[in-house]
């Protein structure tokens, strides 16, 4: 409810939140939800909402992006321009929490094979920003070990270490929504966690804008 009062601000918002929210959590009333955001009962509660907007103290998201929409939408191109210092990682459907949080090297003195913390668990610790590419495709026991980062923790023990998270660490999902003619949702505690669900559509412009 906090993050969709921030989105209030403007009718636009609120229905685009509304919206977003029911289809990536694959609620079975997604549909008929988008169509009430149509009427004008919707229109009247979203007022109401925007009167108790300036009252609010602080945002209780704001670690997780979500960018959603048809492949070749610029979902990902978006991304890269407005954060060009992030790190994009493309996910896959074999990623588990151990490819998320660590990585396999052999740099050791003596050329042992071993792990290090992961690009995603140092930008943690660094403050950085992580774009996770296709990250509709992850499996849904890697989103739910994901959440434990996701809020507004600043510290978590993995594999028995303290992790301190800073506070500057976010997250952008780019993630088409329909993969293989089917629809790709994600864990409703995950998306309540987004500060902002943004849909995307192929255009000519949009495939323009980014040319190189």
């Amino acid at each position: 409810m906090n993050t969709l009062c921030y989105n209030c601000k403007t009718q636009a918002g609120a229905r685009q939140y509304a919206v977003s929210y029911f289809k990536l959590i694959g609620h079975m009333y997604a549909a008929q939800v988008a169509e009430k955001t149509k009427s004008d009962e919707w229109k009247n509660i979203i007022n109401d909402i925007q009167t108790i907007v300036p009252y609010l103290s602080s945002k209780v998201n704001h670690r997780l992006i979500i960018y959603y929409g048809p492949a070749g939408s610029g979902k990902t191109t978006t991304a890269m321009v407005q954060n060009p210092t992030a790190k994009v990682i493309g996910c896959s459907g074999t990623m588990d929490a151990t490819d998320i949080m660590k990585t396999f090297t052999f740099n050791d003195a003596n050329g042992n094979p071993q792990f290090k913390p992961s690009e995603f668990q140092e930008a943690m610790v660094k403050g950085e920003k992580i774009i996770l590419d296709e990250g509709g495709l992850l499996p849904m026991d890697t989103w739910r070990f994901m959440q434990n980062f996701l809020d507004n923790k600043d510290e978590i023990y993995y594999e028995g270490n303290l992790i301190k998270i800073h506070p500057d660490f976010a997250v952008i999902v780019t993630m088409n929504d329909i993969v293989n003619a089917q629809d790709i949702i994600l864990p409703e505690p995950i998306v309540d966690r987004a500060a902002e669900l943004k849909y995307y559509e192929t255009s000519a412009d949009i495939l323009t804008k980014y040319a190189f």
